[in-house]
């Protein structure tokens, strides 16, 4: 018998995470740089939007400031356990405090960062954006500047969400406890893409035992009902 939420199919939302919205921009002084070709923004950061002047020198209240990851980078040279992003993290929360309105973060050493975009990000939004600088974008658009410069900036996510569907049927045996036997029938692929790779271990072997046992537990039931699912 069916037992899903709609007939045999059992519909759920997975949540994939984050995704740098189509509003999202930065501009130096009027300069368009590029969503993640010259920026992104930092997995935690607030989203807003706002305009106001910054200089790498200078750190006024009620401006964008910068932060250069170098010094951080060079004392945690030899730290397996430190967690750069953490320490962005705090860093903004430490200078919204300060004034800053927005964190514009470069690194201008030779070390690399291997800062991304995290989209499963839970961390708790930071008080103020932050916004990643990639060293090409920094050194054609801000390497040169003692002075200040106009930042236009704003954040925005959105959720990519999926529809997944299980599978439920169910044998009632008029008895007190329930079986549940499961097999799922999809594959999670190669990270980073949606290929599927179907196999006979994952999941061929499984799913026709699911069949096999639904067909043979039908014919000779058990004491106990069955709840079939293929997830």
């Amino acid at each position: 018998a069916p037992k899903g939420t709609e007939g045999y199919i059992q519909p759920f939302t997975v949540n994939e995470g984050k995704r740098i919205g189509p509003a999202t921009e930065l501009k130096v002084n009027g300069q368009v740089l590029m969503v993640q070709k010259d920026h992104f923004p930092m997995g935690f950061s607030a989203q807003k939007q706002l305009s106001g002047h910054a200089s790498i020198s200078v750190k006024g209240k009620g401006d964008p400031w910068f932060l250069d990851l170098k010094q951080t980078l060079e004392e945690n040279r030899n730290n397996p356990h430190f967690d750069l992003e953490a320490s962005i993290r705090e860093q903004a929360e430490k200078l919204a405090g300060r004034g800053a309105t927005a964190l514009l973060v470069y690194n201008s050493s030779s070390m690399p960062d291997n800062i991304r975009f995290n989209e499963k990000s839970t961390t708790a939004p930071a008080p103020i954006p932050v916004i990643y600088i990639r060293q090409q974008a920094y050194k054609t658009h801000l390497n040169e500047h003692t002075d200040f410069v106009n930042i236009d900036l704003n954040v925005e996510f959105t959720e990519k969400k999926r529809q997944g569907h299980n599978v439920v049927g169910f044998i009632d045996n008029n008895a007190p406890t329930t079986v549940v036997i499961g097999a799922h029938y999809d594959h999670l692929g190669g990270i980073g893409n949606e290929t599927y790779f179907p196999g006979g271990n994952d999941n061929a072997s499984g799913t026709s035992m699911l069949f096999t046992l639904a067909d043979e537990l039908k014919k000779n039931p058990l004491k106990r009902n069955v709840v079939f699912i293929a997830f």
